[in-house]
């Protein structure tokens, strides 16, 4: 019986070895197309993960023990942890795999709100904005309606996808090749104080000046960028 015992985990050791280096021997994204797995991988990046996805989720996909989640700045992640865009796979010995993508969520904070929207309007615009992780990492995550762009459509999508008004957010679409996205820079912006709003609430329009929603520009603009907006009134 025991030596049954040892034989089986033996094998079950050799196994392990064995899936180990099959994994390390092959590209992240063809393991997870062979294996049927969920998650998706492709330019460097992992999606197909929705907002509110735990740390434990994502590793499920994966053998155990043999991967960690980290944030931006390579802490490593417990897996009760909500993941964000921008956190990272990385194998046991701490190489990375792949960042995160969660589309909708740009500022990498693990929810997809007005916040994110701001951010989009935001870079559109002309300002400068480092969230931390990269640009094509922010580009990706902010396509949310895969036209090939990062404007107003995705901001007004990134505010209300909750609302009954508005469009979800499908976290299993493909991931875009970064450099076929472009962050638009013809966003239109009305610089009026709006009653019963504070200031920094602004209405905001898209190219055709169609009205995409109200909101807090705070966090993403100084005055110098106001120059740079176009006021359609």
């Amino acid at each position: 019986i025991l030596r049954k015992a040892a034989e089986a985990k033996t094998s079950t050791e050799t196994a392990s070895q064995r899936e180990e280096e099959r994994l390390a021997s092959m590209e992240l994204q063809t393991y997870l197309i062979t294996e049927n797995k969920k998650t998706k991988a492709a330019y460097g990046y992992i999606s197909n993960i929705e907002e509110g996805e735990k740390v434990s989720e994502l590793l499920n996909d994966f053998p155990k023990d043999k991967y960690i989640v980290c944030d931006k700045d390579g802490n490593k992640l417990a897996e009760d942890e909500t993941l964000c865009t921008g956190m990272t796979l990385r194998d046991s010995s701490g190489n990375k795999k792949g960042m995160i993508i969660i589309f909708g969520d740009i500022n990498g904070d693990g929810s997809i709100n007005i916040v994110d929207s701001s951010y989009a309007l935001g870079v559109t615009n002309g300002g400068s904005i480092d969230v931390g992780f990269g640009q094509d990492c922010f580009k990706i995550a902010g396509d949310v309606n895969r036209d090939g762009f990062v404007n107003g459509e995705d901001a007004k999508i990134m505010q209300f996808h909750k609302t009954e008004e508005g469009i979800p957010i499908d976290q299993s679409q493909p991931i875009r090749d970064p450099n076929t996205i472009k962050l638009y820079t013809r966003q239109c912006l009305i610089d009026d104080k709006i009653e019963g709003f504070p200031e920094s609430y602004k209405k905001v329009y898209d190219k055709d000046k169609k009205y995409v929603g109200v909101f807090n520009i705070t966090d993403v603009y100084n005055d110098s960028h106001y120059s740079k907006l176009i006021d359609i009134n």
